[in-house]
Formats: C-alpha cells, sequence, structure tokens
C-alpha cells in the first residue's frame, strides 16, 4: 500500500498534506515514501508517527520510530534534494550525536525546513554544537526543538554565539538539558544583540539564579514586541543599564555603576532621537538609591 501511494505522490503536483499515523508502514514502506519525497515537489506535510519504523527503514521517520544514527545520516540525505518539505519531526529517535551532525550539515543548504523537532534523541556537545553552526548558514529555519537531550554548557555557549548573528530563528527550545547557569549566562549577552528570538526554553532542574532573575525572559519579550531591530537594540541598551544600576549584589555595586556609566557613553551616540537620550540618561541617573549614587559618580 505505501509503495503504491508513494508512486502515485512522485507525479502528483497538488497534495500538500498526507496524515499516516499509525498504519504499520514497515521499512519498505518508510524506504519507498523516502525515495518519493526526493521527487516530489509540492508535498509539504507528511506525519508517519508509530509506524514501527526501524533502523533498516532510516530513509524516512518521524516521532519514535526508533531509528540510528545512519537513518538520520539518510534522512539527511533526502532533505538536501527535497524543496517543499517544511516540518520535520524526528522526536525519540536515539540519532544522537552523529546523526545531529548529518542533519546539521543537510540544513545549511536546505531552503525549505522551518520547523525541525529533534527532542530526545541523546544528542550531546558535538552535535548541538554542529547544528548552533548550521544557523549562520541556514535562513529558513524558524523553529528548533532540543528539548530533552544531553549536551551541557558547550552546546548551549554554541547556539548561543549563532543567535548573535541568526536572523530566522523565532523559537528555540533547550529545556532539560545539563546546561546549567553558565550556559544561560551566555544567551543573555547573545540576546542584547539578536532581534528575532522569541521563544527561549531552557527549564531545567539545574538552572537555578539566573532563570528566578527572568532577564533572558525580558529580552525574548523585546523582541517579540518590537518591530524594528533597531528600536529592540534601544530597548535592550536601557534594560541592561537598568540592571546594572539597581544590581542586588553589594558586593559588585561599584562595578555595575561604572559599567553603567560606560555603556551610556559608548551607546549614547547610536540613540539619535533626544526622547531616546533623555530615556536613557533617566535609567542610568534614577530616583532608585543607587541610581543617585552614579549620578553623584559622573
Amino acid at each position: 500500500g505505501a509503495r503504491a501511494l508513494a508512486g502515485m505522490l512522485s507525479d502528483n503536483s497538488t497534495l500538500t498534506h498526507l496524515n499516516l499515523t499509525t498504519n504499520n508502514i514497515g521499512p519498505n514502506g518508510a524506504r519507498a515514501l523516502a525515495g518519493m519525497l526526493s521527487d516530489n515537489s509540492t508535498l509539504t506535510s507528511l506525519n508517519l508517527n508509530a509506524n514501527a519504523i526501524d533502523d533498516a527503514g532510516g530513509d524516512l521517520d518521524l516521532c519514535a520510530n526508533n531509528i540510528d544514527p545512519d537513518g538520520a545520516r539518510a534522512l539527511a540525505g533526502m532533505l538536501s534534494d527535497n524543496s517543499t518539505l517544511t516540518s520535520l519531526n524526528l522526536n525519540a529517535n536515539a540519532i544522537d550525536d552523529a546523526g545531529g551532525a548529518a542533519l546539521a550539515d543537510s540544513l545549511r543548504t536546505n531552503s525549505a525546513l522551518t520547523s525541525l523537532n529533534l527532542s530526545g534523541n541523546y544528542v550531546g556537545d558535538a552535535g548541538s554544537t554542529a547544528l548552533a553552526g548550521m544557523l549562520s548558514d541556514n535562513s529558513t529555519l524558524t523553529k528548533l526543538d532540543l528539548s530533552d537531550n544531553r549536551f551541557g554548557v558547550a552546546g548551549a555557549t554554541a547556539f548561543a554565539d549563532s543567535l548573535r548573528t541568526n536572523s530566522t530563528l523565532t523559537s528555540l527550545n533547550l529545556s532539560h538539558n545539563d546546561i546549567s547557569d553558565a550556559g544561560v549566562t551566555s544567551f543573555a549577552d547573545a540576546l542584547h544583540t539578536n532581534s528575532t528570538l522569541t521563544y527561549l526554553g531552557l527549564y531545567s532542574d539545574n538552572i537555578t539564579d539566573f532563570i528566578q532573575n527572568n532577564k533572558f525572559w525580558e529580552l525574548t519579550k523585546i523582541n517579540a514586541r518590537t518591530n524594528s531591530r533597531e528600536g529592540a537594540r534601544r530597548q535592550k541598551i536601557i534594560l541592561r543599564i537598568k540592571w546594572m544600576v539597581n544590581a542586588e549584589d553589594e558586593d559588585e555595586a561599584g562595578a555595575q555603576y561604572e559599567a553603567a556609566i560606560a555603556l551610556a557613553l559608548e551607546e549614547i551616540g547610536s540613540l539619535p532621537e533626544p526622547e531616546h537620550r533623555r530615556e536613557l540618561f533617566h535609567t542610568l541617573l534614577g530616583s532608585t538609591g543607587r541610581g543617585k549614587d552614579v549620578a553623584a559618580s559622573v
């Protein structure tokens, strides 16, 4: 049945969505569908969830099909040729670092896929770093889910670095990895320059202080509500100065005051509108006790 369907779809020019969930397609049907995707130029959504596709039929897979890195490599080869598939769910397929790296290579040139779910795939630092590097070249992916994997600070830092240059990704979910506070801090720095990411998932039991401060949530909210890159940048400058002036750590207060002044002097020339400059200095020299201390030191 699947092979006959694949043969028909190779020539079909109208069908765009196909749901084959829980149909016991098996490896042979999966291989046939994989070959079809290399020829078909109209299908944009294909759901093969729960179809008993094992590693022998790994040319095409979706959620919970238990393929290995070899299957992911075959799928990556298909993505290199396919120009219409826009959403791919590979949740819970044990592709690990090798599979993640193979998909990353194919997505450097793929210009159609906009959503990729790789959650629950044993991807570690090597695979996550490769996927993060891919974001520097890919300009179509808008949603990436790598939650419930196995990477740590190195992978998180690589993603943070990629956000400094990527201008298309709007949703990134890295929850339930071994990121820790150190990895989260790198995102705060990156989000000061990124103006497109509106959701960043970093939920994890080993992330404490920074999550409680909710700083990165404030930065993504600015991206979500601001229509221009320059507008987002201006709001983030003001927010950074506000954080420095109101530093909670008394031991760091003096250094934070000086950093706030330095940032204001550095950025004042990038704010041509008088009201924006007034907002900056109002934040720097605000009515709080610490703000008055800053004012006295200027």
